[in-house]
Formats: C-alpha cells, sequence, structure tokens
C-alpha cells in the first residue's frame, strides 16, 4: 500500500475550521476515526460512503473525500483510512468543541476561601468557569469548561478540577499539553499580566509554548507541582496532589507563602506546611527549583 501524492491536496492543515463547517467532511472524518474503523483496514470508497449515509451524489461526495485526502486523509491502493491529523480533529468533533452550548450558572465550589473563610463560587459563563469568592472577590482560577462537561445539566467540578490539574502539569513538567513541544518558563510582576490589580500574586509564572502558542500563566505553586521533594512531602502527610483540586491547596491557589528574596537574579521562596513541617523550595527565573529544605515548623 502506498500513500497518494495529491495534486489537491485540500484545506491547508492550519485552517480546520473550514473543514468542520461542512457536514459531509465532517461526516467522513467521523467514520475513519471510529475506533471500530481506525484499527482496521483501508476502507474503501463505496464502504465510506455507506458509512457516512449521506444523499449526495457520488461525484459531491468524491469531491468533499478529495478535500481531505492529503491533511486528514491518507488515501492508498485499498482504500481510506485517518491520519493522525485526523485523529486530532476526529477527537475535536466527538468531544464537542465545536459546538459549545451558551450557559451560564453558579453553584457552590465546595471550599471556604484562603482569605476571608467565605464559601467560593463556581461561575460558569458563555464557556468560561471562574473559581471566585463573592466576598473578596479573590479568584482562584479562570479556565474553559471542558467540551466533555455538559455546563447546563450538574456542574461537574471534579472532572474539571482533574482536566485543570493535568493541563497545569503539563505545563510544570514543560510539556505543552497542545503540540508536545517544550514550552518556556518565566517569572512576572503583576502588572506584566492581563489579570486585575486586585489579583494578589506576588509574582506569576508564564509558561508559553512557542510552538502553538498555548500558554498559562500559573502560581509558583502551580509551576512546581512537578517536584519530586514536593510531591513526596505532600504523600507522606496524607495528600494526594493528584485528586486534590487545585484551588484547594493554599500554596497552589494563592501566593500568601511566597517571598522575592531577589529579582537581578530572580530567586523564590515558597513554602508549603503541613501537619508540623513545613517544606520550602528556592526556584529561580526560569522556574527551576535550586534548592529544598524540610524542617519542624516548631523549629523554624
Amino acid at each position: 500500500m502506498t500513500r497518494e501524492d495529491s495534486s489537491n491536496p485540500g484545506p491547508a492543515p492550519s485552517d480546520p475550521f473550514a473543514l468542520v463547517g461542512n457536514e459531509i467532511r465532517a461526516a467522513i472524518v467521523r467514520a475513519l476515526g471510529d475506533p471500530d474503523v481506525r484499527g482496521g483496514p483501508p476502507v474503501a470508497f463505496s464502504a465510506l460512503r455507506d458509512r457516512v449515509d449521506v444523499d449526495v451524489r457520488s461525484s459531491q461526495f468524491n469531491y468533499h473525500l478529495g478535500q481531505l485526502v492529503g491533511h486528514f486523509v491518507e488515501r492508498t491502493d485499498d482504500g481510506y483510512r485517518i491520519r493522525p491529523e485526523g485523529r486530532v480533529l476526529y477527537q475535536a468533533l466527538s468531544a464537542g468543541s465545536f459546538d459549545r452550548r451558551v450557559t451560564e450558572s453558579t453553584t457552590p465550589a465546595g471550599f471556604a476561601c484562603h482569605y476571608c473563610e467565605a464559601p467560593v463560587d463556581a461561575v460558569v459563563h458563555e464557556g468560561e468557569l471562574r473559581i471566585q469568592c463573592p466576598d473578596c472577590d479573590y479568584r482562584y482560577d479562570v479556565t474553559t469548561v471542558p467540551p466533555g462537561i455538559d455546563a447546563a445539566a450538574d456542574l461537574d467540578l471534579d472532572g474539571i478540577a482533574r482536566f485543570t490539574h493535568q493541563n497545569h502539569l503539563a505545563f510544570a513538567r514543560r510539556v505543552c499539553p497542545t503540540c508536545g513541544q517544550e514550552p518556556t518558563a518565566t517569572v512576572l510582576e503583576p502588572d506584566e499580566t492581563p489579570f486585575p490589580t486586585d489579583d494578589r500574586r506576588v509574582v506569576s509564572a508564564f509558561v508559553h509554548c512557542r510552538n502553538c502558542n498555548d500558554a498559562r500563566y500559573l502560581s509558583i505553586g502551580e509551576a512546581v507541582l512537578a517536584d519530586p521533594a514536593l510531591r513526596a512531602f505532600c504523600h507522606d502527610h496524607g495528600l494526594d496532589l493528584l485528586t486534590t483540586p487545585l484551588w484547594e491547596l493554599e500554596f497552589a491557589a494563592t501566593d500568601r507563602t511566597v517571598t522575592v528574596e531577589s529579582r537581578d537574579p530572580w530567586r523564590i521562596s515558597l513554602v508549603v506546611s503541613l501537619e508540623g513541617e513545613r517544606l520550602e523550595l528556592i526556584v529561580d527565573g526560569d522556574l527551576t527549583v535550586l534548592d529544598r529544605h524540610c524542617e519542624g515548623i516548631e523549629d523554624a
């Protein structure tokens, strides 16, 4: 079997939205991306048309299929199969990434504000989730509701928390969750970020992928989530970092235990206190952990 060198490669890979706007092409991607199909042999033209089940002429179906060949679909001597780029598009279509519904809701976030101890709210507005204290207005997180979670139904905060954690952890490990490239990390002063001046952050970690331009503004605590000493310290004190929502972790959700020791060069201290012990991490301007020190609080 050979891959076709098509003279009509269809839409540019950087313009998948032109593809999604056509129902026939989207249906072809769904048909070839189906798990029962993509792991098997190539699908012949007639069989693929039957699977898509659209009422169009064969020539019209062939035209739309041809627009996909080369970027999202591979044509072989035996038929058609989905390409890796097509699988990414299939997953986005299946998850509903292009079919969001406008919703608004406010529900309890399930924890007390680390600043004023008031119950914190989870506010959804047009696909965006804000974890925010209604009393002191501290904003713990702003994130997009994952496409697989129905914000119109009972809001699955645990699911969103796990999704957010995985994305932040990927950036903390210097792996872009969108394209897999290595992002850069820098420290920003509060006035260098797009957030309100009352954000109360001492500094922010800006982790940016130059390949796909995905980026996150993380707290210092979030930026070191992958540090083995931090994970071991929390585990030893009964705190599971993988299952606890980030906004419930004071060291990750606030800068209350962050101290800037120097700015040129950057030297930043983060302290995590649990059950009579504290772990101090020292990071530099690239968010690299320079030093770790654990001690009893009573001896500090």
